[in-house]
């Protein structure tokens, strides 16, 4: 977030109104996946939070899952007839001709979640969950860093709109400026061609392009992307491999999502001391919000949210917390018990990993 940009300081319930949003959309693409058998993990902090809280980090609105490249098109696919279009808006490049991110979003109607630093563009608004997708890097010595330079390169145009505003030094906002000149749809669609040409065969390492390289990466292109349970996990990062063997799935907010055993694994190396809660100072959001409207959650719990004081922060879920999952068929009308730990709805293959716990 650059200089003069705005974040308001968002009350407990205003966090957890959009957790609860958001948790309608995690149930959303986890419907749609579980049916169509799509695999997807969920990752960062809200794989952390589902290990440490069962649920959101208390703090912290945000909510990420990701996918194989090959995966997530398949997705982008069903979701042009699945996606509850009503409540819900599936945004990327194709979908919203002024989204320029390299990462994928739901979106649910009637919101606003302006994020701090870029209110000035134009691509369409709302709560959101993102949706990650993970590249293949190439194996070849001489086209790795080349692959590295030019998602680098693309980054750098498609972050110029807000780059050419908010970069503190004035040279770098004129260098912004140049390259917002650069048609941004014309750019994701190099994008997108080359991770599919990517994608064409199995690789090494992979990784996530949207993002720059991690320094905790054990490898410097990316990370390692196949293991099973014979080999010794080593990919370094919650970006992981998918094999059925690693599948598991994590209690979130009184559901059960997908998550990747190497992902939990390696949370220890990606946030350190991930298990101990934070200094009571840190406690913030990373996600800085300028202007937030909301609507009651479908999901809302039945008491008035204005009547809960605090988000928890001890790893339970409160009563007047506690959502019930829905049946696919009854989406909208019919609730059933908490989900099942080994309702693992098309994805039964053999050596599955039992659910976490």
């Amino acid at each position: 977030m650059g200089e003069g940009a705005q974040s308001l300081d968002l009350t407990p319930i205003e966090i957890r109104e959009v957790q609860l949003i958001q948790l309608e959309m995690l149930i959303e693409a986890d419907r749609i996946c579980s049916k169509h058998k799509i695999p997807y993990w969920i990752i960062g902090g809200t794989l952390m939070g589902s290990i440490r809280h069962r649920g959101f980090i208390p703090w912290d609105p945000d909510a990420d899952i990701m996918l194989r490249r090959s995966d997530y098109e398949r997705f982008f696919e069903v979701c042009k007839t699945e996606l509850d279009t009503d409540r819900f808006f599936f945004q990327e490049w194709r979908t919203d001709p002024e989204y320029r991110w390299g990462y994928s979003r739901i979106l649910r109607n009637g919101t606003e979640f302006h994020r701090g630093g870029y209110e000035h563009m134009k691509q369409k608004n709302g709560v959101f969950i993102d949706i990650m997708i993970s590249d293949n890097v190439p194996d070849s010595p001489v086209l790795r860093p080349v692959f590295t330079f030019v998602t680098y390169a693309i980054r750098k145009i498609l972050w110029a709109e807000a780059g050419r505003k908010y970069h503190p030094k004035a040279l770098m906002r004129l260098w912004y400026s140049l390259l917002y000149l650069i048609p941004h749809r014309a750019v994701c669609r190099f994008r997108d061609w080359l991770a599919n040409r990517m994608d064409r065969g199995p690789t090494t390492l992979t990784r996530n392009i949207s993002h720059p390289r991690s320094i905790k990466w054990k490898h410097k292109w990316g990370v390692k992307a196949f293991v099973d349970s014979e080999n010794v996990i080593d990919n370094g990062t919650m970006y992981g491999l998918w094999c059925p063997e690693m599948r598991t799935r994590v209690p979130f907010e009184a559901h059960y999502f997908l998550a990747l055993q190497t992902s939990i694994d390696s949370l220890q190396n990606t946030f350190g001391d991930y298990l101990t809660l934070p200094p009571t100072a840190e406690r913030k959001s990373h996600i800085p919000c300028s202007k937030l409207v909301v609507v009651q959650p479908e999901l809302a719990p039945p008491i008035p949210l204005k009547d809960i004081l605090t988000p928890y922060i001890d790893g339970t879920i409160p009563d007047h917390f506690r959502m019930r999952r829905l049946a696919p068929e009854e989406y909208l009308t019919t609730a059933r018990v908490d989900a099942d730990p080994n309702d693992l709805r098309g994805f039964e293959e053999e050596g599955q990993r039992k659910p976490a716990t």
